[in-house]
């Protein structure tokens, strides 16, 4: 993996220890925190995308994020994500 491909990706653990691969595809920052849209399969068109919040504080050295689940901040970052990206995201 290129220098360039480990900064426009992330690896996510799951809750069962599995290591998911990411593609960083836009992000933003709300109300002081940070938000990625990512996918799993960046090559495919129709390719399913999530929305990762940053949990960490700015003192520390690794970022944390985690699946952004809540209905009404999903749908408020998507819709600036739609805005920012003219993708069209399902929730």
């Amino acid at each position: 993996m290129s220098e360039k491909d480990r900064a426009d990706s992330l690896i996510f653990t799951g809750d069962d220890g599995e290591e998911i691969l990411f593609t960083i595809i836009a992000d933003t920052r709300i109300n002081g925190r940070n938000y990625l849209l990512v996918t799993d399969r960046p090559d495919d068109e129709e390719c399913e995308v999530c929305i990762m919040k940053e949990t960490s504080g700015d003192e520390e050295a690794e970022s944390t994020y985690i699946i952004l689940e809540d209905e009404t901040e999903l749908d408020i970052v998507a819709k600036i994500f739609e805005e920012d990206t003219e993708l069209s995201i399902e929730r």
